[in-house]
């Protein structure tokens, strides 16, 4: 029960999704994945580019596994000296190619790539980031194992995963099967857990990204949510985690 769908199943589904085959309102393609708009949104910049800046060091290689439509494409490409991108989804892959074209990322490369069957060589990446593409994953443990071999000695992940302690994600997981994988993790407990043989924990923390709609009134409560004087008490009701990893 509450398995995620297969990868086959998951990319089409993404592919249907871009194509307008499929209608999600406002988790809809061009509210929750354009690519060109992502980056820019205040919440990104406020909730995740500040936080990836401090583990990215401008000489390294970085690999983002499940770059979907390229929004943090440009961000990352910033950071480092190289970026790889891969998706498992044809659409997302042709439209990340596309959005790293017209930004002039030309150190950025996007291939399509399974999580689990890297075509890199062992230590190959300084850091691995992995967002929102955790839970969707068909063979966690199998892809994990990949991220460990391709990184190098004491390498780091970045990782940003949705949080089902917030009831509005918990509700969008149950009644939406193309995110049942997350039912299965989504607190910091399990993922503790599920990280351990890999990766040592540098940090794990409520996170208040919001990739969605930008409206006015949800900014100001993830505002408030993590104001300083909150956070301690209201943290968990964010809609993401950020987890940082080292490797063992």
């Amino acid at each position: 029960m509450f398995k995620p769908p297969s990868s086959e199943k998951t990319a089409k589904f993404y592919d249907d999704l871009i194509a307008g085959r499929i209608k999600r309102g406002l988790w809809g393609a061009s509210t929750r994945f354009d690519g060109e708009l992502i980056s820019a949104k205040s919440s990104v910049k406020k909730y995740f580019t500040p936080i990836v800046a401090e583990y990215i060091k401008p000489a390294d290689i970085v690999l983002d596994i499940g770059c979907g439509s390229g929004g943090f494409l440009p961000i990352l490409s910033g950071l480092c000296t190289r970026l790889v991108g891969i998706d498992i989804t044809p659409s997302f892959v042709q439209k990340s190619r596309d959005l790293a074209a017209k930004f002039g990322l030309n150190n950025t490369d996007i291939s399509q790539e399974s999580s689990n069957n890297l075509p890199f060589d062992d230590c190959s990446f300084d850091v691995v980031v992995m967002l929102d593409v955790i839970h969707h994953m068909e063979d966690i443990q199998g892809s994990l194992k990949e991220v460990h071999r391709v990184l190098k000695p004491e390498g780091r992940v970045i990782v940003f995963e949705p949080n089902k302690l917030n009831p509005l994600v918990y509700i969008m997981c149950v009644f939406d099967p193309n995110e049942h994988g997350l039912l299965r993790l989504g607190t910091k407990g399990l993922y503790k857990r599920l990280f351990a043989p890999y990766f040592t924990i540098e940090k794990i923390k409520y996170n208040g990204m919001l990739i969605g709609p930008q409206k006015r009134l949800s900014l100001t409560i993830s505002d408030i949510i993590n104001h300083k004087n909150t956070e301690r008490f209201l943290g968990w009701l964010n809609a993401r985690m950020f987890i940082a990893l080292k490797k063992l």
